[in-house]
């Protein structure tokens, strides 16, 4: 019994040293670490924000904030290089010594330079980063300032208008169809559209719902135009381009925003971004969410409810036809009385939409990310 006893206590002991190890290490390993603190500006003293920080030993990174500044914890004690990138301007390096628990402070001025092409990064032709100038095929980048033009309509297509090559069909208010190469009309869908490696092509009909969209599109980030069949790299319905589109992350546009607009047709926009970052800066999540309506070209023949179609088309319906051509109003359509004509009322398209999506960071420059969405279009009609 005495035997069985130490026996446990044993074997009990040791299943807690186990549990407390890690416990007991952590202090040991804050201690081999500290954190690099600083601001981020142009050589006018303005700040910048979304500049990628990053330590060249050990590749953690992070962006700035609107304010300029940044912090990069648990970074192994000792001499580093801290690398400051942003498109458009010169990166900068600068050499700092990490004590172990304590805090140094790294500051950059960056200095702006003149973009070449061949720099621009691309990722649609290949499914993978490369210089736009080596991609195996003819592919355009959308510029943000194009983006934030059309933003205030929410007609995405629009920024396409000026991508060489392609030609974009509009039958609605938010219908459109987007095509490469010639090969247009109405009905001819054959662009498949990416966003973040997801299709967000209706099922059923294999075509684009713009509406559909569930950012804004100055939140869009990086659109890219591959002209040209992909359907070995991506599939169905990439027959004469692919839109590519690939979302920032949530340290790319940490804050919080809000966008307010308005115009004809009694258009009406209002949406709302937070991006904030956790455990850390190793988990970033951002929400949004909007509302917007719109009236559009084409009027109801009816202003009754719309969902009892047969109280609508009772007239018509429940009396036999005579001898004699008559034509009968549906339950609750106006008619002109001069002209006989349907006038009915303009029935406004509305959409509600928000989306939701978390990264984790990992320490060698992984990124694993889930998102989700929904997005709710009512009234829309467009051509099958």
């Amino acid at each position: 019994m005495r035997r069985n006893l130490s026996a446990f206590l044993r074997d009990h002991l040791l299943f807690c040293c186990c549990l407390l190890l890690p416990v007991l290490a952590r202090p040991a390993l804050a201690q081999e670490t500290g954190t690099v603190t600083g601001t981020a500006t142009r050589v006018d003293g303005e700040a910048l924000s979304s500049v990628s920080v990053a330590v060249e030993a050990t590749g953690q990174s992070t962006v700035t904030g609107a304010d300029g500044r940044y912090t990069l914890r648990r970074v192994p004690a000792g001499p580093q290089t801290i690398v400051f990138r942003w498109l458009g301007y010169r990166p900068a390096t600068v050499p700092v010594t990490v004590e172990a628990g304590g805090t140094v402070t790294a500051d950059a001025a960056l200095k702006a330079v003149t973009v070449s092409l061949g720099e621009i990064v691309v990722e649609g032709a290949s499914r993978a980063p490369e210089r736009i100038v080596e991609a195996p095929a003819a592919i355009s980048v959308v510029p943000p300032e194009v983006l934030q033009r059309v933003s205030s309509t929410g007609q995405a297509p629009l920024a396409l208008q000026s991508v060489p090559g392609v030609d974009v069909v509009q039958s609605g208010v938010n219908d459109f169809n987007v095509n490469a190469r010639g090969f247009n009309s109405s009905l001819n869908r054959r662009v498949l559209v990416l966003q973040d490696g997801r299709d967000l092509a209706i099922a059923f009909l294999g075509s684009q719902e713009w509406n559909g969209l569930t950012q804004p599109l100055e939140d869009l980030g990086r659109v890219e135009m591959v002209r040209g069949p992909g359907s070995a790299l991506y599939g169905a319905n990439a027959f004469s381009g692919v839109v590519n589109i690939t979302t920032p992350t949530a340290r790319e546009v940490l804050g919080n925003k809000l966008t307010v607009a308005g115009g004809g047709l009694e258009t009406f926009r209002a949406d709302g971004r937070h991006a904030s970052l956790l455990a850390d800066g190793r988990i970033g999540f951002r929400l949004n969410g909007g509302y917007n309506r719109s009236d559009t070209w084409s009027r109801s023949r009816t202003e009754a409810d719309a969902s009892s179609l047969a109280d609508e088309y009772a007239p018509a319906t429940d009396e036999p036809v005579g001898p004699v051509r008559e034509v009968l109003a549906l339950n609750g359509q106006t008619i002109d009385p001069a002209t006989g004509a349907a006038l009915g009322e303009r029935d406004p398209l509305r959409n509600i939409y928000g989306s939701a999506r978390a990264d984790f960071y990992a320490d060698n420059g992984s990124v694993f990310t889930e998102d989700g969405g929904l997005s709710q279009v009512e009234n829309e009609i467009f051509v099958t």
